[in-house]
């Protein structure tokens, strides 16, 4: 729970959760670490994300814990999938060494071209990072890892952001996400009257993608990897991304919640890790919100290519973690439309 940025569309209040910034101590990390082996009877390989605020403000402690993850594989027989998620201010040749020795999968934040990274992602002194960060980050994806995507986030300010994925892409880069900035209005997020923009700059996206496919530039854009013959897993279709049953955040004080979105935010704690148990009640809410109880799903057609919508923006826009948020329901359809699109396009171009 703390940064060395400032970004505008920040939902962890630039970094601490709206607390006092934080970080978690390796007592702590090997607690959450022991309370996952303990509840993960018959699951065999485990996900753990570092994440923040910045991670890499905490490096000795995630060293620590990826090894001590390692010796717990060797006692156990299960297996840690690690994924870090940073703004790549101060990776350098120690950490990429370490990220690509442990299979660490790498999250790296940047949001496009320059002025529109600049306006968004800024330095506690007020300044870009546009700089600072693409060095690092050009770095760290040359030692190829075992897996990275390029993060961006789009807000109201850059409803053109075609043109910043096309510059990531002249980068050199090709695994990307563009995310849109949604949830309570702070300047940044969309709002209702973005929309037939935004959705104008969807179509432009998915005839961007074509072009790339059609050009032999295989370019793995998160929202349109889309199977259309499997499909997500069943655990996805049926209710989404797991939170608060398959998916946890811990705080730097052991403090447990659904997901990272939902930290501090009353109602919602579930436990601490010392202690080693959960509140079943916020568990079973969670494991209760599912296709089948949600009206406005029952009869969409991207339903089991959703599950339900985001709980935590469902939460923040309707306050109701069961009512799916209108803006966010309209953009998924329209990138599912897209991502089918590209897809035949694929088959017969």
């Amino acid at each position: 729970h703390a940064c060395n940025m400032k970004c505008g569309y920040c939902f962890a209040s630039q970094g601490d959760f709206g607390m006092q910034p934080a970080l978690m101590s390796l007592e702590v990390g090997k607690q959450s670490f022991d309370f996952l082996i303990a509840n993960s009877s018959g699951v065999k390989n485990l996900e753990v994300d570092f994440f923040g605020g910045e991670p890499l403000l905490n490096f000795k402690v995630v060293k620590e814990l990826v090894l001590y993850g390692r010796r717990l594989e060797e006692e156990t027989g299960k297996h840690f999938n690690y994924t870090l998620t940073t703004n790549a201010l101060l990776l350098d040749q120690p950490i990429i060494d370490f990220i690509k020795a442990h299979d660490i999968a790498i999250i790296l934040s940047l949001d496009g071209r320059p002025e529109t990274n600049d306006r968004h992602r800024i330095l506690n002194d007020g300044s870009g990072s546009y700089e600072l960060v693409l060095p690092r980050i050009r770095q760290m994806v040359a030692h190829n890892p075992v897996s990275y995507y390029i993060r961006g986030t789009f807000s109201r300010h850059n409803l053109d952001f075609v043109n910043d994925l096309r510059h990531i892409v002249d980068l050199g880069f090709d695994c990307l996400s563009l995310e849109p900035a949604i949830g309570a209005d702070n300047g940044y997020t969309l709002q209702n009257e973005d929309l037939p923009r935004v959705l104008q700059e969807y179509e432009k996206l998915t005839n961007t993608l074509a072009d790339y496919d059609r050009s032999g530039q295989d370019i793995h854009f998160f929202h349109y990897n889309l199977d259309l013959q499997k499909g997500p897993c069943l655990a996805k279709r049926h209710s989404g991304c797991g939170a608060g049953v398959d998916y946890l955040a811990i705080t730097p004080e052991g403090d447990i919640y659904p997901c990272h979105q939902f930290i501090g935010k009353k109602g919602f704690y579930m436990g601490n890790v010392a202690g080693g148990s959960l509140d079943c009640n916020v568990r079973t809410r969670f494991q209760a919100n599912h296709l089948e109880n949600k009206e406005q799903c029952k009869r969409c057609w991207v339903r089991n290519f959703c599950g339900g919508g985001c709980h935590a923006n469902n939460y923040f826009n309707n306050g109701d973690i069961a009512a799916p948020a209108e803006i966010s329901c309209t953009l998924h359809k329209k990138r599912i439309e897209g991502a089918i699109y590209r897809n035949l396009q694929k088959k017969e171009p």
